[in-house]
């Protein structure tokens, strides 16, 4: 079987084998029967063509060999209930003789019943050629509805002899607008990019169709997901948007840095003559300009304030304590660790915490300083309700409260 490759990609879409689906031979009721013409309809499906177009060269090509070497492969038919027969492969040669003028078909007469005549059809058409990926889903949809509802895509796929993703690829092709589909068939549209722009809407597929009309270039998946980005940011999109996240301008490579090239080729004129070195410098003064405003500027009620080591005591004692639990502070002033290296420690280890009180709520940030926001709890006439204490402040009260603890201890 050659589905899984017809529907691979439009490269790697290949004429598949020209040999007949073996049937077996306890369903074959007749082998190589001459039955005329005028006795056998062709194939529908709840009158509904088979769903296979018949090629014009390659139905003159068989033509020209059958009136030369005669009739080689029988064609497959079953027999009906009105007791004419219904063709189910062999739909070219049935032409190729009518043109000739022959009044008669070789044939093999078998016994299927409807689901089986179904696969016979298509089998025996997705072998002879590779057809038209959106023939082969008209073909699976088709059999879906009629006879797959209770099937599972695994019993699907085993049923035909493809894989399971092949039938889900031919999914995403029947969710997509008939002038898309004739895309696929060209090899515009990859299956692959087909499985990401499903998701478009059907509003969406023709705008996506005028594009590709008008570039005339394939569409591919790497391209298909930035078209499904473009959706998500607007679901209006048109052509020009397709084009211009398709196509965006190339920036031309004078620096290093992605940043300064993108600035010099939206404002050239901006950072001309400027170094990377001196572009770095500029960045880094303004960054520090712009810290230096925003503490300074902002709202006062946000800024912190600066602990002088005796307002707060309790609360400071508090968050200090919680912060270094962790920490065998009397153990280190036994080792005779400085008050630098606790704070150090204390710096590079200490995580974000919050806790309750009574009156409130503190949560504690952990940075270059330690920052105890209160819950409730104005500090100064300014409003603030943040107190900011320096880590060397903190491993001064930490070494301050496990002494007393200690000489608390000794007292007792």
């Amino acid at each position: 079987m050659k589905f899984d490759k017809i529907l691979a990609t439009s490269q790697s879409r290949t004429k598949a084998p020209t040999e007949d689906t073996v049937i077996e031979e306890s369903r074959i009721i007749k082998d190589n029967a001459e039955i005329p013409l005028t006795d056998i309809d062709f194939y529908s499906d709840n009158n509904v063509a088979q769903p296979f177009n018949i090629d014009e060269e390659e139905l003159n090509r068989l033509t020209e060999s059958i009136k030369s070497m005669g009739q080689l492969t029988p064609a497959t038919v079953r027999e009906l209930d009105s007791g004419k027969y219904e063709l189910l492969s062999g739909h070219k040669r049935y032409i190729a003789l009518q043109k000739l003028e022959k009044k008669t078909i070789l044939c093999r007469v078998c016994d299927f019943n409807d689901k089986e005549a179904f696969k016979a059809v298509c089998h025996a058409n997705i072998q002879r050629k590779g057809e038209k990926p959106t023939e082969i889903c008209n073909m699976f949809n088709g059999y879906r509805q009629r006879f797959g509802e209770d099937m599972s895509v695994t019993e699907m796929s085993t049923f035909f002899g493809i894989s399971p993703k092949t039938l889900y690829r031919c999914i995403h092709i029947n969710n997509l607008i008939d002038e898309l589909k004739s895309l696929v068939d060209t090899g515009m549209l990859s299956i692959h990019a087909v499985e990401i722009i499903d998701a478009l809407n059907n509003e969406q597929q023709k705008v996506l169709f005028s594009y590709l009309k008008k570039v005339e270039k394939a569409l591919t998946p790497k391209a298909a997901k930035q078209v499904i980005e473009l959706a998500d940011q607007n679901k209006d999109f048109t052509v020009d948007d397709i084009d211009k996240a398709l196509n965006p301008p190339k920036i031309k490579k004078v620096y290093k840095s992605p940043v300064y090239n993108t600035i010099y080729s939206v404002e050239p004129l901006l950072i001309q003559g400027m170094s990377e070195q001196e572009l770095d410098e500029l960045v880094y003064r303004l960054l520090k300009q712009h810290m230096t405003e925003q503490q300074e500027g902002g709202n006062e009620a946000t800024k912190p304030v600066r602990w002088d080591g005796k307002s707060m005591q309790v609360e400071v004692d508090t968050a200090v304590i919680r912060i270094s639990r962790k920490y065998d502070i009397r153990r280190m002033l036994e080792r005779n660790i400085s008050a630098f290296d606790i704070a150090t420690q204390l710096r590079n280890h200490c995580i974000n915490t919050s806790y309750g009180t009574p009156d409130g709520e503190y949560t504690i940030f952990c940075g270059d300083t330690m920052l105890i926001k209160f819950t409730n709890r104005i500090l100064n006439a300014n409003g603030a309700t943040r107190l900011e204490l320096t880590w060397r402040q903190v491993a001064d009260e930490l070494i301050k409260l496990t002494e007393l603890s200690m000489d608390n201890l000794k007292s007792e």
